[in-house]
């Protein structure tokens, strides 16, 4: 890690933000009301990781029911696919920073405060939060590239378990995980610190809770989607506009009438305005801190 630090300072001085980049939002001068929304939304963030955390916990023996497709024979044969990907393929796949500017500061993120180098305006607390937990869960011992790898391996248990909900078949479960594990890009991202990794992790996720939700009516799928769902809003920008419309789409088309009709039940509507309500604090904190969004509206 010492050598990553001295890596970071080398670039930062070598290649600085250019002059034409809110050096200010970036690199720490934020005004008070900024870093109090970026508080909150921290604080947010926490409560919906350790709801998330604890309500997937709670959620086994009902997931199991609702997937009678999914025997323990074909979760062996995911095991196995995963287990022969970690001994056999990812030793070979390089450890590299994906981001050119703030690559280091996210591979320092296990050890660094919450919210490094002021991105946070950029992608959000869930990012840190999750890495933080993931390497106090291993006690340290691996690097952020590994634990993104673990992030990885999540996607493709919840991708099978998506696949096998949606067409009923553990065949056809299993041969869509093993594609994702597999597919070159994926690999490769697994193997930086990149968010996109994340950002797969948590859209399948919601897309797997809302589908449950639809398919068994349990209300602790609708939690659990909703939880996670802002968990994504907390992790990029763009997820704001991004997912739920890709949401929507996506219980339209695979739930039909039926889907739509429980968009109107009151516990819906008010479970989703519960979630706009949080999310409305880092919806402000992107307006007012986003360089990208400053570099737009700012006059010239």
């Amino acid at each position: 890690m010492g050598r990553l630090r001295l890596c970071y300072h080398r670039i930062m001085a070598v290649s600085p933000l250019p002059p034409s980049f809110p050096a200010a939002a970036m690199m720490g001068g934020q005004t008070a009301a900024f870093r109090t929304l970026e508080s909150l939304s921290a604080l947010i963030a926490i409560g919906c990781l350790a709801g998330l955390a604890l309500g997937l916990a709670a959620a086994v023996r009902p997931l199991v029911r609702s997937l009678p497709q999914v025997r323990r024979s074909s979760l062996l044969i995911l095991l196995g696919l995963i287990a022969f990907h970690w001994l056999m393929v990812k030793p070979f796949v390089v450890h590299s920073i994906w981001h050119e500017h703030h690559g280091v500061s996210f591979v320092l993120t296990p050890e660094a405060a919450l919210g490094t180098e002021g991105l946070i305006t950029l992608h959000g607390p869930t990012y840190a939060l999750v890495m933080k937990s993931l390497s106090a869960a291993v006690f340290g011992r691996v690097s952020v590239f590994s634990l993104n790898y673990m992030v990885s391996l999540a996607s493709v248990l919840f991708f099978f378990l998506f696949v096998c909900s949606v067409m009923g078949s553990a065949r056809l479960g299993l041969a869509a995980a093993a594609m994702l594990l597999f597919l070159p890009a994926h690999t490769r991202l697994a193997a930086s610190e990149c968010t996109f990794v994340m950002v797969e992790c948590f859209s399948v996720l919601t897309l797997l809770m809302f589908w449950l939700l639809h398919k068994t009516g349990r209300r602790l799928f609708f939690g659990l989607g909703l939880l996670s769902l802002l968990l994504l809003m907390h992790l990029r920008a763009e997820m704001f506009v991004l997912f739920p419309a890709v949401l929507a789409a996506h219980m339209a088309i695979l739930g039909g009438r039926r889907a739509l009709k429980a968009c109107v039940r009151p516990w819906f509507l008010f479970g989703m305005l519960a979630a706009a309500l949080l999310a409305v604090s880092r919806f402000a904190g992107i307006l007012s801190g986003d360089p990208r969004i400053a570099q737009w509206t700012r006059p010239q």
